[in-house]
């Protein structure tokens, strides 16, 4: 056996190329972390208001926070996509005059005669592909915000098609989403409130309405997205495509925080009160006391006046539409 030997002068080269390239590696992370997501990559960071510090992450949090479990949050959902439990009581039929408004957290089936097959994605994307919708995110405050395809917050809405925002999703993993409101007090012209109601109608003329609100709304979201924890009058929300998972409390009162009701079991970080599925990727940050459910496709959940909630969607293509207050 000829056993190869190397001069010291070799392995002291060897050993200086080594050390330095760690350090390039160490500094490479720490510029990589400075610069942000829009230099680097799209799903480094995700910062509402264009800076690292102090703001909101959605693909499962900074770069420092996420090296703790090396994987990204759309990849986490996916492991943990056979979640099925449900803590809320199950309702086995809809009875009219008896569940709304309601009085505690409830899942019940879709009416008879609900059909999804239209809500399919290639279905619902073709029928609609001439509509274009404003992006939205989660901030712990001010709760609903609008953004740009990047993530960050502004003032005007950026409208997008249901392919775009796909794409958008598909690309980026951001908590992005598609939120709309039946109502008046929105600041538009006559034409958008003309077109976003007569997208509730036809809705409407394909699933009849379940309950009597005074403001119907409409959720699409992706892998991963959700609206952080908030509360509002009472609320039911029909799955017609995807399955999304709550957490829910009850009603508590609590200080202020921006002119907001601050969830009162713990205070949250930005990152767990604005991106939901936070809390999936690590369980020691839900709060004792809150229920957790998964919803499916053809299944309604109500949800009563004042109740703490918040979502996360587990699968790629997610549409809901459901009202609110009595």
């Amino acid at each position: 056996m000829v056993q190869a030997s190397f001069p010291p002068s070799f392995i002291a080269t060897i050993l200086f190329i080594t050390i330095g390239g760690l350090g390039i590696f160490q500094l490479a992370d720490k510029v990589r972390f400075a610069l942000g997501p829009s230099f680097w990559s799209l799903d480094a960071v995700c910062p509402a208001d264009g800076s690292v510090k102090g703001g909101f992450a959605c693909d499962g949090g900074t770069v420092a926070r996420r090296s703790a479990y090396n994987i990204s949050g759309a990849e986490q959902v996916r492991r943990l996509s056979s979640v099925t439990s449900c803590d809320f009581d199950h309702v086995a039929a809809l009875s009219h005059g008896s569940l709304w408004p309601p009085t505690k957290p409830m899942l019940l089936p879709a009416p008879t005669g609900w059909s999804l097959e239209q809500f399919r994605r290639e279905s619902f994307v073709e029928r609609f592909k001439t509509w274009r919708w404003p992006l939205s995110t989660f901030l712990r405050d001010p709760w609903l915000t609008l953004v740009d395809q990047k993530g960050s917050v502004r003032s005007r809405a950026v409208e997008v098609s249901l392919e775009e925002y796909l794409q958008l999703r598909n690309v980026t993993g951001r908590n992005i989403f598609l939120f709309l409101r039946d109502e008046s007090a929105l600041k538009e012209g006559p034409e958008r409130a003309e077109l976003r109601h007569r997208f509730f109608e036809t809705l409407e003329l394909e699933l009849p309405a379940m309950f009597r609100t005074a403001l119907r709304i409409f959720a699409m979201d992706g892998l991963a997205s959700g609206h952080g924890m908030h509360r509002h009058k009472e609320a039911f929300l029909a799955s017609l495509a995807g399955r999304k998972l709550w957490w829910v409390a009850p009603p508590h009162e609590s200080g202020m925080a921006g002119g907001r009701p601050s969830f009162p079991y713990k205070e949250l970080t930005p990152e767990e009160g604005g991106w939901p599925c936070s809390w999936l990727l690590q369980e020691d940050l839900v709060p004792p006391g809150v229920l957790r459910c998964v919803q499916g496709p053809g299944e309604v959940m109500l949800l009563p006046a004042d109740w703490w909630h918040m979502t996360c969607s587990l699968d790629e293509f997610n549409i809901a539409v459901g009202g609110q207050e009595a």
